[in-house]
């Protein structure tokens, strides 16, 4: 699962979280590159954005989605995975929906206090618990 399964369809949220809860508005203020821009209008001062996804507002991607590879909060400088199709321009706005690194103590429960829907590892069952033969019960 992605953090809230982001897009979600409607009634399917796995982590039952809203993801209007975890998503904040900004505007590129300078261009880094093919892969980076810093923004302003972001408060988050440490990697909340990780992981996460940009979605496009205006400009020439506007209705497009990113994923973003690293966020640095000192310098509101965002890492996309990927180049966008068409370049990021000043003064382009978009969403930043918070990012999760599919950690169960940082993400699920210190940053979203959810660990209870918590969905990876060491708590989903492994290959080998997957392809064990069956045990009858004793």
């Amino acid at each position: 699962a992605r953090f809230c399964d982001f897009p979600a369809p409607a009634g399917n949220n796995l982590c039952r979280l809203n993801v209007a809860s975890f998503t904040y508005s900004g505007t590129v203020t300078d261009v880094v590159g093919d892969l980076g821009f810093n923004a302003a209008g972001m408060a988050q001062t440490g990697t909340e954005f990780t992981e996460g996804i940009d979605i496009w507002l205006t400009g020439l991607n506007a209705g497009l989605k990113a994923k973003v590879r690293a966020y640095n909060g000192t310098l509101k400088r965002f890492t996309l995975v990927l180049p966008m199709a068409r370049g990021i321009g000043f003064g382009d706005t978009f969403q930043a929906v918070i990012g999760c690194s599919k950690r169960r103590d940082e993400d699920c429960f210190e940053r979203f206090s959810n660990v209870v829907n918590f969905q990876g590892e060491p708590d989903r069952p492994g290959v080998d618990a997957l392809t064990a033969s069956p045990v009858p019960d004793a």
